[in-house]
């Protein structure tokens, strides 16, 4: 989360907020001993209510909130669907580089993203 906050700081506008989430994920991929999100693998082996489960709905809340809010600030006409979108090609991002052990899939969500946002309808 602070890999991708430090990102979205040096960023100046919501859209390039989004896009900076896609960039740091570039860096978590490459990064020695990547192995996905901790949180995803958690999720897939933990019971229902444990702590694991727990910590794995938090951090899949911090996700959904994080998309939802850039959706918001950037003037998204519906900020929750561009959000679910946000969420699934980083889901997608994140699957992908760990079954392919690449960090391609993040440049590859990155493209998406523009092509999501360039088709989005925002406020003037």
């Amino acid at each position: 989360m602070e890999v991708v906050q430090r990102g979205m700081d040096a960023a100046d506008d919501p859209r390039a907020k989004i896009l900076a989430v896609f960039d740091e994920l570039g860096t978590l991929f490459v990064a020695p001993g990547f192995r996905e999100c901790a949180f995803v693998n958690a999720a897939a082996e933990a019971l229902p209510g444990s702590p694991e489960d727990l910590a794995a709905g938090k951090f899949r809340g911090w996700v959904r909130e994080l998309f939802f809010s850039l959706a918001v600030a950037a003037g998204a006409v519906s900020p929750r669907v561009l959000a679910d979108q946000l969420v699934v090609l980083y889901d997608g991002a994140n699957t992908t580089a760990q079954m392919d052990r690449t960090a391609a899939p993040a440049g590859v969500a990155k493209k998406m993203v523009r092509m999501v946002l360039d088709s989005t309808s925002f406020a003037s």
